[in-house]
């Protein structure tokens, strides 16, 4: 079978076995490469892309499905840009590779958090040795090194509002598991959103979400069924900047969007760091008189006493940005909420109107 052949294979493959699925595929853009399986990748001229290796041919064609299938996935949970906040190793793509893998194989009921995945995995590195031992495994991630451009995530947003049309139109309804896992992509947060709404998508998809039966919510579909309630089960590690360079207008203005945080049901752990972590408390609510500091900017401690000690789902760190590059950064979920611009700061930025 020619080269130019087999990507029409695989997606009439996809088709018959999953309609929904072989729409995302036929939507994104497919490459040839020289070894391996199948890999996600960012190509130059066509953005996100699907990359097919002479290893694909020699499978079953319900392996070949299977490996496709698991890749489109990556794209539909936002697994690609998710990926920018993490260093990049194997125990990233261990844990990527497992949360993908729970999507496609569990029942509606709860979806498993990336951030606690990989905690888990870093935990346990001997599991992180014995998944990158098979074959290919690591393979399949070695073009994850930098995603989330602005080109892709553009086109990933496209991918993920078009999941709910064809969902619609591919029979997948309430009652089944692809409307449950459309429903889980629908929240697409697009490269020049309003960065509260940012900030708190980003915090909804840092800790798990389970459902619970509740009586007071009766099933639409059901009258005398119970219904299904969302709960989440949220950690977060909130870092308020206290340098010298902080005034009462932005401490008001972190505490005004804390406080929002926690009505949605987080719970949060204060640190006031300005070199060092100066004071930790538990976030109730309201602003609080100004905090403990007054003098440089430092990230370090405060990442690190953040990750070792409090051990959270996600960290925020409020703050000017006008600090040295934090090197002590273990990969925890991270945003900064800034004052003033700085694209040198690891993981995700959002700024904040003050």
């Amino acid at each position: 079978m020619s080269g130019n052949d087999r990507p029409e294979q695989f997606g009439r493959e996809i088709l018959v076995r999953d309609p929904f699925l072989g729409q995302v595929w036929l939507a994104v853009a497919k490459k040839e490469m020289d070894s391996g399986d199948v890999a996600l990748g960012e190509d130059p001229e066509d953005g996100l892309s699907l990359f097919l290796g002479p290893a694909l041919s020699a499978l079953s064609s319900f392996d070949q499905f299977r490996l496709i299938r698991h890749q489109l996935w990556h794209i539909l949970l936002n697994y690609w840009s998710l990926a920018r906040m993490y260093v990049p190793d194997d125990t990233l793509y261990a844990a990527l590779d497992t949360c993908v893998t729970a999507h496609i194989s569990e029942k509606a009921g709860s979806s498993l958090s990336l951030s606690r995945q990989y905690r888990s995995m870093q935990d346990q590195p001997e599991l992180v040795i014995e998944w990158a031992r098979k074959k290919d495994r690591v393979a399949r991630y070695r073009f994850w090194r930098k995603p989330g451009r602005s080109g892709s995530v553009n086109q990933i947003s496209f991918l993920r509002k078009q999941a709910q049309s064809w969902s619609q139109t591919y029979g997948c309804d309430p009652g089944s598991d692809s409307h449950w896992y459309t429903q889980a992509i629908l929240h697409a947060t697009e490269e020049k959103l309003p960065w509260r709404r940012i900030l708190r998508t980003f915090v909804q998809r840092s800790g798990a979400v389970v459902l619970r039966h509740t009586h007071r919510r009766p099933s639409r579909r059901y009258p005398a069924s119970p219904g299904l309630r969302k709960l989440r089960n949220q950690r977060l590690v909130v870092v308020v900047d206290t340098s010298a360079s902080i005034g009462p207008s932005e401490w008001t203005a972190f505490f005004r969007e804390i406080g929002s945080l926690k009505r949605r049901g987080a719970h949060i752990t204060i640190l006031e760091a300005d070199v060092i972590v100066q004071r930790t408390w538990t976030y109730h609510r309201g602003i609080p008189s100004r905090g403990r500091g007054g003098g440089g900017t430092a990230f370090d401690h405060a990442l690190r006493t953040a990750e070792s000690v409090h051990r959270p789902d996600a960290i925020l760190y409020f703050t000017d940005g006008q600090g040295p590059i934090p090197n002590d950064w273990r990969g925890t979920p991270l945003l900064w909420v800034l004052t003033q611009k700085n694209e040198q700061l690891p993981g995700h930025r959002v700024e904040l109107s003050v």
